[in-house]
Order: C-alpha cells, then sequence, then structure tokens
C-alpha cells in the first residue's frame, strides 16, 4: 500500500509529506500532524514503517475530528488503534 498525497475526511482535504530522513526536522518523532493546515509530515522508514506511520497519524486526525482529544493525546491508543486499521488493509484480499 502506498501512502497518499492527500485525502478527505468529513470533505476536508488533507495533504501529506513523506520526507527523507535527511531532510526530517523532528528528531524525537517519525511523523508530525498540523491539525491547523491539515498536513501530515512523515519521515521515510524502511517496510510498513511509513505506512504505519502514515496511519497512526490518520488515527489522530480521525479522533481529533470526532471531538475526542482525550484519545488522541494518548499515544499508546492511537499507536494501537493505527495498528490494527494497517493490518486490515494490508491484509485484506480481494
Amino acid at each position: 500500500m502506498a501512502v497518499p498525497r492527500k485525502f478527505k475526511l468529513l470533505g476536508i482535504e488533507y495533504t501529506v509529506s513523506v520526507i527523507s530522513s535527511r531532510d526530517w526536522k523532528r528528531p524525537r518523532v517519525v511523523g508530525y500532524l498540523d491539525a491547523e493546515k491539515c498536513h501530515i509530515q512523515i519521515k521515510k522508514a524502511r517496510g510498513d514503517v511509513t505506512e504505519q506511520t502514515f496511519w497512526h497519524e490518520v488515527a489522530h486526525v480521525m479522533l481529533t475530528t470526532m471531538g475526542r482529544e482525550d484519545l488522541s493525546s494518548n499515544e499508546e491508543f492511537v499507536d494501537l488503534l493505527a495498528s490494527m486499521i494497517h493490518q486490515v488493509l494490508a491484509t485484506s484480499e480481494h
């Protein structure tokens, strides 16, 4: 599965940038959601890590959109939710 350049959630368009390790400017994180600008930044990684990071940030978008900042601020919960979404999509057979 490729990480999209953009997507919409409830009619709001979000853009996504995958940034090389060399150009990444956030040393303590591998993904970042700028909710005001509707933009996600992801540090490029090997294997499924980039995809997993994308879904982690999308989980933040979804929870924040639902007004559940309490859940969105719980990184352990967000990571588990994102892992489950990613696994369903990555293993789906059509």
